[in-house]
């Protein structure tokens, strides 16, 4: 499995909190960018986990997508709040609302983003064998 960071695909700091502009910078699930990624996951026979900022109609999130094999094994969306500049931000930008877990050759993974684990630890304690938290550091 190879993991990548949180916004990974466009990069933590590619907000610019102009919904106009952020909207067209966001990545759909089942979008180019994604889909790709997924293919070439199957292609290489790996398991590829990465975050991005995600488009999912008018809503935009933090999100992470663990994949394998041209299929997605998980879709977490980040539920802490630190990824966004509240003083700038509108009801476009959301947070998720659950943790997210899956299945990878016998063992149990569950995902976190960043301040997730700090903010809120215990919606993350779900009995996995295997804590995803990539955080961002600058």
């Amino acid at each position: 499995m190879l993991c990548f960071g949180e916004s990974f695909l466009q990069g933590f700091n590619a907000l610019t909190w102009q919904w106009e502009r952020d909207r067209l910078m966001a990545e759909a699930v089942g979008g180019p960018v994604v889909r790709r990624l997924m293919e070439a996951s199957g292609a290489m026979n790996i398991a590829l986990a990465f975050g991005l900022i995600e488009r999912d109609g008018d809503a935009l999130y933090s999100t992470y997508l663990a994949t394998e094999g041209g299929r997605l094994l998980c879709r977490y969306r980040r539920m802490s709040t630190g990824w966004k500049e509240f003083t700038r931000t509108d009801s476009h930008y959301r947070k998720g609302r659950e943790a997210a877990s899956f299945l990878w050759r016998g063992r149990r993974f569950t995902v976190a983003l960043c301040g997730d684990v700090w903010v809120m630890p215990e919606r993350f304690r779900l009995g996995e064998d295997v804590l995803l938290w990539p955080v961002y550091c600058s």
